[in-house]
C-alpha cells in the first residue's frame, strides 16, 4: 500500500485477443482478503494456544469413539493421575480400565451420549499401573453423528476419602470402631475413644498424659503445614492407618484411625506371590513371554530371553523375528492367532532370532489366558531352543540314509552273488547231474531180459534226490524265473509250488500292467518282499487264504498282500516292526522301500485278517 502496509489479495484475470488470436489486455478483478488471512491465522493461533492448553491444564480432557469404546486422545493428565501411557489408554477399551462395580453404569452413560442426550455428570473409579483406584468426576458431550465424544474429568479421590472420613466422623466418637484421637500442640492427648485406649496402653499413655514422641512429632509436622499427614501403627498383630488432620486454629490436631491389617496381609501375600513369580521366571533357563492377544505386544518377558535391552510395547514379531507385521502367513503357523482361534493350547516350531542376530529353531508352547468375558486377552509363550536338536536330527537323516543306500548296494551285492553261485551250480553242479541221470536212464532201456542191479536203482534215485534239491537250493538262491521271464512268473511259479503244495495255503494271483519294464533291482525287491510277507502269512496269521496283486501305472508299482488270519492291532504296529520273531521282515522291507522313494501301508483288526500294501517308483535309477 502507499502507507507501506502489506494487504492479502484475492486476484482473477482473464485475457482478451484480438482478430489474430494474440493476447492484447487482461481483464481482472482484485480482491482485498486481508482480513479473511487474519482470521485464519487468528484461529490457528487460537488452535494451537488450545492445544498448549489442553497439554498442561491438570484436570483430564479426552476423546473417545463411543461405537468402538476406545480413547482416541487423551491429555498428559489421564498418565500423570493413573501412571499408564496415552499410548496404553488407546490400546484397549476404555471400560477395561473402569473399576468392575462402575463398569454397567459407565456404559449406560455411555449408550445414553449415543441417543444424543444433552451433557453428561457422572463418577466411576480408574484402575492405576500400580493397581489402585481414583475416583473420577466426569463431564461428557453427547456423541455427534461419528459417535465421538468428548470428555473432561477431574481426580476426585482425596474428596471420596474425605466424605468416607466424614461418614466415620459421624459414628464419633464412641460408635466408631477404630481408633479416634485428639492430641493438644505440646503433645497432651486430649480425647481418646474406646478403641483407642489398649492402643495407648500399650505405649504406656493415655488421656491427659504425653503423647507417644512419633505422634507428637506429627502433630509438629501438621501443625507447621497445614497439611493432611498418614501414619502406620502396630498394636497387637493389626495394623492401623491414621489419617492426622491438623485444626490450626485449635492448635491440636485429629487423628483417624482405620484397620488396615487385612489390607496389609494381601499386599504382602501380593508382594509375595509376585516375587515367587518373579523367581519362578527368572529360574527358567527358556525364553518366557506374556503377549498381547490384541497387537501382539510383549507385556512380560524374563532374562532368558536375552531382549532386556528391547523397547517399550515392543512387539513379538518385531522381537524374534525381525518382521514389521505378525508371522502368519509367512510360511508359519503363528501360535498367538491359533491360541485366539481355538481357545487351545497350541505348540509349533519357529526360527527365532537372537539378540546377536543368530537364527535358532525353537519349540513355540502358546497358552491362551481368558478376560472376564472369555476372550483370549494375552498368551503364555516359552521356547524351547532345539537347534542342536535339529542338527542331530539333520545329521541321523543323513546318517540313515547313508545306510539305506548301504543297505540297498548290500543287498545288491548280494543278490549278484547268490546269481553267481546259482549259475555256477547250475553249469558245474547241476548239469553234470542231469547228464548222470541221463546216462543212468539209459541204462535201464536195456533187452527185456536183463534186469538192472538194485545198486543201480539205488544210485538213480540218489542223483534224482540230488537234482530236485539243487533246483530247489538254486531256486531258493535266486529264482531264475525271475530274470527269464519277469516278476509275474516268478511268484506265480512260487505261490503255486512252494506255498500251495508245501503248506497247502490257498493262494490267489492278480497282475495287472506290467509290461515288462520293471527295472532289475524294482522286480528283486518285490520278489524278496513278497516272499517275506508271504512267509510271514504261513508262520504267524493262522490263514486259510492269501492274494497277492501286483498293479502297476505309468509311475509306480503297487503290490498287495492279503490274508484271511488272526490279525493283529493296528495300535501294536509300532512294536511289531522290531518284533524279532515277527516283524523284523517288515522293518527292513520299509526300510528298503524309504531308499526306493517308496511307501508301506499296514491293515489289520483282529479275527479279520491283514493287508499290506507297498508302492514305489517303476524305475528306481
Amino acid at each position: 500500500m502507499k502507507d507501506g502496509t502489506l494487504k492479502w489479495v484475492r486476484a482473477i484475470g482473464e485475457p482478451v485477443v484480438n482478430e489474430n488470436g494474440e493476447v492484447v489486455q487482461i481483464v481482472g478483478i482484485i480482491q482485498d482478503i486481508t482480513e479473511r488471512k487474519l482470521a485464519e491465522q487468528s484461529l490457528q493461533e487460537a488452535e494451537v494456544e488450545l492445544k498448549h492448553t489442553i497439554e498442561v491444564v491438570p484436570g483430564i480432557i479426552s476423546k473417545a469413539d463411543a461405537h468402538t469404546g476406545y480413547f482416541t486422545h487423551c491429555n498428559p493428565a489421564l498418565s500423570n493421575i493413573l501412571g499408564f501411557s496415552s499410548e496404553e489408554f488407546m490400546a484397549r477399551p476404555f471400560i477395561e480400565f473402569v473399576h468392575p462395580d462402575d463398569r454397567q453404569s459407565t456404559i449406560n452413560e455411555v449408550e445414553k451420549q449415543l441417543k444424543g442426550s444433552p451433557v453428561a455428570r457422572f463418577e466411576n473409579r480408574y484402575i492405576c499401573k500400580d493397581g489402585s483406584y481414583r475416583w473420577l468426576s466426569w463431564m461428557a458431550t453427547a456423541a455427534d453423528e461419528k459417535g465421538v465424544v468428548y470428555a473432561a474429568a477431574t481426580d476426585i479421590t482425596d474428596r471420596k476419602q474425605a466424605e468416607e472420613q466424614i461418614e466415620n466422623l459421624a459414628k464419633f466418637p464412641s460408635e466408631n470402631p477404630y481408633p479416634i484421637l485428639r492430641i493438644f500442640v505440646n503433645g497432651t492427648i486430649l480425647y481418646a475413644n474406646e478403641a483407642s485406649v489398649a492402643l495407648l496402653k500399650d505405649r504406656k499413655s493415655g488421656i491427659d498424659q504425653p503423647a507417644p514422641e512419633q505422634w507428637q512429632r506429627v502433630v509438629e509436622n501438621v501443625l507447621a503445614s497445614g497439611l493432611v499427614e498418614r501414619m502406620e501403627v502396630t498394636h497387637q498383630e493389626r495394623v492401623f492407618a491414621f489419617r492426622a488432620i491438623p485444626v490450626t486454629a485449635a492448635g491440636y490436631v485429629n487423628f483417624y484411625g482405620v484397620d488396615i491389617t487385612e489390607r496389609k496381609r494381601a499386599s504382602e501375600q501380593i508382594r509375595q506371590q509376585h516375587e515367587f513369580m518373579n523367581n519362578v521366571l527368572e529360574s527358567l533357563t527358556h525364553p518366557f513371554y506374556i503377549i498381547d492377544a490384541n497387537d501382539y505386544t510383549v507385556k512380560l518377558m524374563n532374562s532368558a530371553a536375552n531382549l532386556n535391552d528391547a523397547p517399550e510395547r515392543s512387539t513379538c514379531y518385531a522381537l524374534t523375528h525381525r518382521l514389521n507385521e505378525p508371522c502368519a502367513g509367512k510360511g508359519m503357523l503363528c501360535p498367538l492367532e491359533e491360541v485366539k482361534e481355538t481357545g487351545k493350547p497350541v505348540t509349533t516350531e519357529h526360527i527365532h532370532y537372537d539378540k546377536d542376530g543368530n537364527a535358532r529353531h525353537v519349540e513355540i508352547h502358546g497358552y491362551p489366558m481368558f478376560d472376564d468375558q472369555g476372550n483370549v486377552s494375552q498368551m503364555i509363550e516359552y521356547c524351547l531352543d532345539i537347534t542342536e536338536r535339529k542338527q542331530a536330527e539333520k545329521e541321523l537323516l543323513e546318517y540313515q540314509g547313508q545306510l539305506r543306500r548301504l543297505a540297498s548296494q548290500l543287498s545288491k551285492s548280494e543278490e549278484r552273488e547268490k546269481r553267481r553261485i546259482v549259475v555256477g551250480l547250475h553249469d558245474d553242479i547241476l548239469q553234470p547231474l542231469i547228464f548222470l541221470d541221463v546216462k543212468l536212464a539209459s541204462l535201464f532201456k536195456t533187452d527185456a531180459g536183463t534186469k538192472p542191479p538194485d545198486s543201480l536203482k539205488e544210485i538213480q534215485g540218489i542223483v534224482a534226490g540230488l537234482l530236485h534239491q539243487m533246483r530247489s537250493l538254486t531256486f531258493d538262491l535266486s529264482n531264475p524265473l525271475l530274470y527269464e521271464l519277469g516278476l509275474e512268473a516268478a511268484v506265480k511259479d512260487w505261490l503255486t509250488n512252494e506255498v500251495r503244495k508245501k503248506h497247502g495255503l490257498k493262494t490267489a494271483f492278480k497282475a495287472e500292467g506290467l509290461t515288462g519294464s520293471l527295472d532289475q533291482d524294482v522286480r528283486i525287491f518285490l520278489y524278496k518282499a513278497i516272499r517275506e510277507l508271504v512267509t510271514n502269512v504261513i508262520k504267524h496269521a493262522n490263514a486259510n487264504d492269501v492274494t497277492v496283486s501286483i498293479f502297476a501305472d505309468d509311475d509306480n508299482v503297487t503290490v498287495s498282500v492279503r490274508d484271511d488270519g488272526e490279525g493283529f492291532d493296528i495300535d501294536e504296529k509300532e512294536k511289531l516292526r522290531f518284533d524279532r520273531d515277527h516283524g523284523f521282515g517288515l522293518f527292513s522291507i520299509q526300510e528298503r522301500l524309504k531308499s526306493y522313494g517308496g511307501t508301506m501301508a499296514i491293515g489289520s483288526s483282529i479275527g479279520k485278517g491283514t493287508e499290506i500294501i507297498l508302492t514305489m517308483p517303476l524305475n528306481v535309477g
